[in-house]
């Protein structure tokens, strides 16, 4: 199983070792080359007093680090969301592209508009419509929905 040590900066440092190891504080120094002999490492939190393992707080903590992780590539595949309308054209997708489309459509209507430029996700310009520009929208915000609920 893999277990890790939250280090003194807030990173982790992780080790390999069957659950029913006893834990060895030398084996971990030299696997990790990260366990600080001054006893302030919290990693003392996930083990009991006789070096086994706990656990419930190490299944804790894991989870806790699985969540930040799980959301961190949720954000990170919102910044370089890209969708593709039924024309071909491939627009970006992130939060500001979103924004930009919603307030075009806005423009759009106001100023009576039905075709614009606007800039691909590979930086080209392209001529589209506002039905386009609509259903951009709606594939952009489909497809955070579904980055979001994991789908």
């Amino acid at each position: 199983m893999q277990r890790f040590k939250i280090n003194q900066d807030g990173s982790y440092s992780f080790y390999t070792f069957e659950l029913n190891q006893k834990f060895n504080k030398d084996i971990w120094l030299e696997n990790s080359g990260q366990f600080t002999k001054d006893g302030n490492d919290e990693f003392y939190e996930f083990y009991n007093v006789d070096g086994t393992p706990d656990v419930a707080k190490i299944t804790e903590a894991s989870g806790v680090i699985a969540d930040a992780e799980a959301k961190q590539a949720k954000l990170d595949a919102l910044a370089v969301l890209t969708i593709t309308t039924s024309n071909g054209n491939k627009f970006d997708a992130n939060d500001v592209a979103r924004q930009d489309m919603l307030s075009a459509i806005d423009a759009s209507a106001t100023l009576g508009l039905t075709e614009q430029a606007w800039k691909m996700s590979d930086n080209s310009w392209v001529t589209i419509t506002l039905a386009e520009l609509k259903e951009a929208s709606a594939l952009a915000i489909q497809a955070k929905g579904a980055i979001l609920s994991g789908v």
